[in-house]
């Protein structure tokens, strides 16, 4: 058989084995707290709706605030409105028909459930509330964000109640986040992600939440989707990814993500957070949100060591932003070390003018790019305005960009508007050819732009290391003036 027909043939069985999964979950859901859906129906029955207090205790259990979610998807109910917003919606009668529905569907009970099963919950609700917390930092619903990081790791869930011990020993045998998903991957024939979107694609969600979860049928409509639905969407993604990659490493017995991946995320987790003052806030809210789960085990939801993992990530130095880095290593090796020693000068929060003269006169220069301009967005108008000369440049060789602007197209324009960094070589731009990289700066909320210009003769590298290398000036630019 050729390797042509054997992946094909791979593909149809896992394909087959996702249907017959569906088919699985359409008389069943993950186990809840029947006792919290008794206090959750007596509070509605006092109060007459959803209130505050309730979204908070249907938010401490993910069977029922899932199920929750699902109710209203097949009562057509949420017609891409917030989630939560469409709990707080419901009638009476809907809202105590949707605990009930919980009830009904709840495959099994959290007594039986193992200590992988808790430890999967555990993770899911540190994620969802990390996401929230950044999302304040970004002018994003932080309700949005929590049910978005919930949704996301829906079929990572759903996998470790419907296959226990398939899950149990791709997570026994896994090194690390990575093996630990290829072996679920080869295990079960498909990845948490394809059950996911599989599942909720139908749902009516939002195209906000869709665009983030990675659903294809609105990735195919991306030409004709609202600039602002795939912004939000995109802040959403990398917001939920930097929450799952933190919380999977403060999770006790959890497989942990690359040192790389999680250096990244846990300073964008305390710079948004404020440092320590705020990790601690965040660490006593995850211990509210996870009580209930801890009653049933407390040896395998391990709080007080989940506790102490997130306040010795409070401990930001500029080491481990260097390690988080990893473009640094193409850099040729004089500029690598000069950018290396520049790391340790970095000032924790405080913008240090000194560090951003030296990157934006001598390490960038030095490293192939003899000109360019940081522009910076200035929302009320929606312009990009010039605002630091790189190089030999001066702030008058560059005009500010209208971001809703298309009838004046050029290199910064084109930058802002994609979701990777932009190189084009030998092309006419203010009056002059030229070839460039430039990419949005803010890995979350786009901040502006970078943009470089380079001489492939005059540099002495190929155009092919140019993005690279500009990855990691970016990177270090964004450290050093506390974007996330």
């Amino acid at each position: 058989m050729s390797e042509h027909k054997r992946e094909i043939r791979s593909e149809q069985q896992a394909q087959r084995q996702l249907k017959r999964s569906l088919e699985k979950l359409s008389s069943v859901w993950i186990p809840c707290n029947q006792q919290l859906v008794k206090e959750l129906l007596a509070e509605v029955k006092s109060s007459g709706g959803a209130t505050d207090l309730f979204i908070k205790k249907l938010r401490s259990d993910i069977g029922i605030y899932t199920g929750v979610i699902r109710y209203l998807a097949e009562k057509n109910y949420l017609s891409d409105k917030e989630p939560e917003k469409a709990i707080k919606s419901l009638k009476k009668g809907d809202l105590e028909a949707a605990l009930n529905y919980c009830l009904t569907l709840s495959k099994g009970t959290l007594s039986e459930a193992k200590d992988f099963q808790l430890a999967v919950f555990q993770k899911c609700l540190t994620a969802a509330v990390t996401s929230e917390h950044l999302a304040e930092e970004h002018n994003i619903e932080p309700s949005l964000t929590f049910s978005t990081s919930v949704l996301s790791q829906l079929g990572e869930i759903i996998i470790s109640w419907l296959y226990p011990g398939l899950f149990q020993q791709a997570l026994s045998s896994a090194k690390d986040e990575l093996s630990f998903k290829e072996s679920i991957d080869k295990l079960i024939g498909f990845s948490p992600k394809a059950l996911a979107i599989a599942l909720i694609s139908k749902w009516g969600l939002m195209p906000e939440i869709r665009y983030a979860l990675g659903d294809n049928d609105i990735l195919s409509e991306t030409f004709g989707i609202d600039a602002e639905v795939e912004h939000i969407g995109t802040a959403l993604e990398k917001l939920c990814k930097t929450a799952e990659v933190f919380a999977a490493v403060v999770t006790p017995t959890y497989p942990t993500p690359s040192k790389e991946k999680y250096e990244s995320a846990r300073a964008q987790v305390s710079k948004a957070l404020g440092g320590e003052a705020g990790l601690k806030k965040l660490a006593q809210e995850i211990y509210q949100y996870c009580q209930r789960y801890s009653q049933y085990c407390p040896e395998a939801l391990n709080i007080a060591q989940l506790n102490k993992n997130i306040e010795e990530s409070a401990k930001p130095d500029p080491s481990s932003m260097l390690v988080a880095n990893r473009y640094i290593k193409y850099l040729p090796e004089e500029q690598a070390r000069v950018l290396t020693s520049w790391y340790k000068s970095l000032g924790g929060r405080e913008v240090i003018r000194e560090n951003v003269e030296m990157l934006i006169k001598k390490i960038i220069p030095e490293a192939g790019f003899m000109s360019g301009c940081i522009f910076l967005l200035d929302p009320d108008g929606g312009i990009l305005r010039p605002r630091l000369a790189i190089g030999r440049s001066k702030l008058t060789d560059y005009l500010p960009v209208a971001v809703l602007d298309s009838s004046t197209p050029s290199p910064i324009l084109f930058a802002w508007r994609a979701r990777s960094a932009i190189m084009e070589e030998e092309v006419t731009f203010n009056d002059k050819v030229i070839s460039y990289v430039a990419g949005t700066i803010g890995q979350i909320q786009r901040t502006g732009v970078l943009y470089l210009e380079f001489n492939p003769e005059e540099s002495g590298f190929p155009g092919s290391q140019a993005i690279l290398r500009f990855k990691a000036l970016r990177q270090a630019l964004e450290d050093c003036l506390n974007l996330i």
